[in-house]
């Protein structure tokens, strides 16, 4: 099985230039991506962070984001923080399909040695649990001064989006063979 994880990077719509993704059995998009004019924009499977919806947090920076355009369209849910299972239902009205056990959640954060993981880096390891043909695209945060695709958000190195720990944790995985880029 050949599964695609797009990251938000300000590279991901040159990436994916003139490609219909059919390539691909499971195309994997994170959190709240938006569809990208004259691109591919096919998801089979979301991986998301409930924390970043309104229901759980109504007054916080969060809670712009609006989940249900992605669960309309009816994808496999995908959860790479494994403790956040109720979360994932009271966001989305069904427990995910995907996921770590607690145990390889705890086994990525020790390798880790920080609590700092993102969403794109959990859905890498994911796609690894279902399949050893993992290909990736928008995980290039270096690409340019916007840390996402769809906004003009400055790249912040200061926090847990930091770009250096993102291509650490991607880099180490291409580097073991065990993903590789588009």
């Amino acid at each position: 099985m050949k599964i695609l994880v797009c990251g938000k990077a300000p590279c991901l719509p040159d990436e994916l230039k003139d490609r219909t993704l059919n390539e691909f059995d499971i195309v994997v998009r994170v959190n709240n991506w938006l569809p990208i004019k004259n691109r591919c924009n096919r998801f089979d499977a979301w991986v998301f962070y409930p924390w970043h919806s309104p229901l759980m947090h109504e007054k916080s920076e969060n809670s712009n984001y609006d989940f249900t355009p992605y669960l309309k369209q009816n994808p496999k849910l995908w959860l790479g923080h494994a403790w956040a299972k109720e979360e994932c239902k009271k966001v989305s009205a069904k427990y995910p399909d995907h996921t770590f056990t607690l145990e390889e959640f705890n086994s990525i954060m020790t390798d880790a040695k920080t609590y700092s993981h993102t969403t794109g880096v959990f859905a890498i390891h994911l796609a690894m649990k279902l399949s050893d043909n993992v290909t990736i695209a928008g995980f290039d945060f270096y690409s340019g001064t916007r840390a996402y695709y769809q906004n003009d958000e400055p790249v912040i190195n200061a926090h847990m989006h930091n770009p250096d720990f993102i291509f650490i944790r991607v880099e180490k995985q291409i580097n073991k063979g065990l993903v590789k880029w588009i």
